[in-house]
């Protein structure tokens, strides 16, 4: 009965000494713990496989090319206030982390029209402190787009001016004349009508007669009113 009460005893000594049972494995935290989590490929190859994909899959459709932004949201399908707001609100912090100012939530909008258009503009900002170069791209683009249409306006405009000239008789050209030439009066009395401004003018300039033209603008004479009464032969310069 001593014998076999010492062999009891020694089995818990022989526990303590011995080493940790390798069988029961690692505890949980350990390295080897971890270590048993990486090789899921030599657990499960194909499941390995299968969620290599699908994390391949994820990152491609959360992250948009870095050259070009993705089509924008059509906020005009948006018919509510509260939708609106809902948006809008939605793109603030990334508004806020890419630095945009004098950006907020809102609580709510005037209407449906005017929350589509703080939708919009606030998509604008976003896209084009996330992609500056493609921003710039599509500025050049509008520029040159709007420069197109101004040309073509003013092509149509000159061309219905001298349509217009043309219809009254020519298109009107700059009279121009020598200084040292003479001024020769053509009419008997002033045609404009007395008291008026432009009869004093006129006054100025037949007063001139026989005069060159750099004494009659030596004495405040208007160039202008020497080119009309040229034109319409009031006066001639020779």
């Amino acid at each position: 009965m001593k014998k076999a009460t010492k062999a009891v005893k020694k089995n818990p000594a022989q526990s303590k000494k011995g080493p940790a049972s390798t069988e029961s494995g690692p505890p949980i935290g350990s390295e080897s713990s971890s270590e048993h989590t990486v090789s899921l490929r030599e657990i499960d190859p194909k499941l390995a496989d299968k969620v290599k994909d699908t994390r391949e899959s994820s990152a491609s459709q959360t992250d948009p090319p870095q050259d070009k932004p993705g089509p924008a949201p059509e906020f005009n399908a948006l018919k509510t206030v509260e939708e609106l707001v809902e948006a809008y609100n939605d793109m603030v912090p990334t508004a806020i982390d890419l630095k945009i100012p004098r950006v907020g939530t809102v609580k709510s909008f005037v209407d449906a029209k005017t929350g589509q258009l703080a939708c919009e503009r606030l998509h604008d900002q976003i896209t084009k402190a996330r992609f500056p170069e493609y921003a710039k791209e599509k500025q050049k683009v509008a520029t040159k787009s709007k420069k197109s249409k101004t040309s073509n306006r003013t092509a149509v405009r000159g061309k219905t001016t001298a349509a217009k000239g043309g219809a009254k008789g020519g298109t009107k050209t700059r009279v121009t004349f020598d200084e040292s030439a003479k001024i020769s009066v053509k009419v008997k009395e002033n045609p404009c009508r007395e008291g008026t401004a432009k009869f004093k003018r006129y006054e100025t300039l037949l007063s001139h007669n026989g005069k060159t033209v750099a004494t009659y603008l030596s004495h405040k004479g208007n160039p202008d009113t020497l080119r009309n009464a040229i034109r319409n032969k009031i006066v001639s310069v020779a």
